[in-house]
């Protein structure tokens, strides 16, 4: 992008479920609508929770849905950008807001904790294609689409946890909103 954002189409979405078996400490995969996540921002959160939950780095997973319509995190791509010192001053005041949010979705998480049942599928989506086809005209393409489901006792749904192989790119380089992309428009 060569513009700052002019606004908001679909916002983005930042969530967390944790997870626990029996009395084994919580696991917590925390997604996030970004490019990327940091090691600077992943360690700053995984300290935070350690601190007040005893749990360890080896049980967060954090994931971006790697939409190229997000902000900016620390120096994330900093090559990529003309930013001058006041804009750098605000994503590295954002990126510092984003690790306070993420740490009380993983404390929102943690406290919503309560017996449910999981279970495992699998879809297909077929939109999907090796955008490396000038290299190999035949490389891989990975059509399914994982599904976790985490529902309550009685059957209620809690929770949906999708994957799928395909670069999160379906807008262009004009588009200057924020959006999740393909992957937003799914969790919609």
């Amino acid at each position: 992008r060569t513009q700052a954002s002019q606004g908001v189409a679909l916002p983005l979405k930042a969530k967390a479920l944790a997870l626990q078996a029996g009395r084994s400490a919580p696991a917590v995969l925390v997604t996030a609508d970004l490019l990327g996540v940091t090691a600077r921002g992943t360690t700053q959160v995984a300290k935070e929770v350690q601190k007040r939950h005893r749990i360890q780095r080896a049980d967060l997973l954090f994931n971006a849905s790697h939409t190229h319509c997000g902000p900016v995190v620390d120096e994330q791509l900093s090559v990529a950008y003309g930013l001058s010192g006041e804009q750098w001053a605000a994503i590295q005041k954002y990126s510092e807001w984003l690790d306070a949010t993420l740490v009380r979705l993983i404390d929102d998480a943690i406290a919503k904790l309560r017996p449910a049942h999981v279970e495992y599928g699998r879809g297909e989506a077929t939109f999907a294609a090796n955008r490396r086809v000038k290299f190999t005209p035949e490389g891989p393409v990975d059509h399914s689409v994982p599904v976790l489901q985490v529902k309550t006792e009685s059957g209620g749904r809690l929770a949906v946890v999708f994957g799928y192989a395909c670069h999160n790119t379906t807008l262009g380089d004009s588009f200057v909103q924020y959006h999740g992309d393909y992957a937003g428009v799914a969790q919609a």
